[in-house]
């Protein structure tokens, strides 16, 4: 099985990524708790809805739909999801998550360095942040980073042509005790990327260790 950095890279220039089209709803607290078998909790903000997968959970805007498969950029992802692409100029906002059961893994932060010597080497002008501890609940450590690339004119799985844009990217791997060690891709082009939807999944995210 492919590692968290692997698959974290694959796809990282992919064209036909799904998302949501511009006026993501504006995530406010809410005192509905999500919680995992072990005990740990987080929000899920108004506006978003939950998405369960193999040992995690993640909220989405509820506008945000799953991928199709032949849309998809990751198919190695547990979970792609956004809003399909139907001809818009850029690709549109998306989360991809991964779970890696392979032996004998780093700590989420030396997986994340990794990616981020890879990104380097992959992209040479991709402009790559420093990392960024966080507490995800029902985790040991998790860590994030961004880039940001430049993508030249291409044309969509729709065969429609997608413009140039620049585009963020915000790495989070996650660690718990034990196996699966998960990783979340949001992606979006830069005038699409809204900080409060990063948020509010971050703070949503709970995961859990295999038994």
């Amino acid at each position: 099985m492919r590692s968290i950095l692997t698959m974290l890279l694959v796809g990282t220039l992919g064209v036909g990524v799904g998302g949501c089209t511009g006026g993501a709803a504006t995530p406010t607290p809410t005192t509905s708790p999500v919680a995992s078998p072990s005990g740990a909790s987080a929000s899920v903000p108004a506006g978003f809805t939950l998405r369960e997968g193999d040992g995690f959970r993640v909220a989405i805007p509820e506008e945000w739909a799953e991928i199709p498969t032949k849309m998809r950029s990751y198919p190695q992802a547990q979970l792609e999801v956004g809003i399909p692409s139907a001809g818009q100029p850029t690709l549109q906002p998306s989360l991809a998550v991964w779970v890696d059961r392979t032996d004998n893994l780093g700590t989420a932060a030396s997986q994340a360095q990794l990616a981020q010597v890879k990104i380097r080497s992959d992209i040479p002008d991709a402009r790559v942040g420093d990392l960024n501890e966080v507490e995800v609940a029902g985790a040991v450590s998790a860590v994030w980073f961004e880039y940001g690339y430049h993508m030249d004119a291409a044309t969509s799985v729709l065969d429609t042509k997608i413009e140039p844009a620049d585009y963020r990217v915000r790495d989070l791997t996650v660690q718990v005790d034990g196996k699966p060690q998960f990783g979340f891709r949001y992606a979006a082009a830069a005038d699409d990327f809204s900080d409060q939807v990063w948020q509010a999944m971050l703070a949503s995210i709970v995961v859990q260790a295999d038994e």
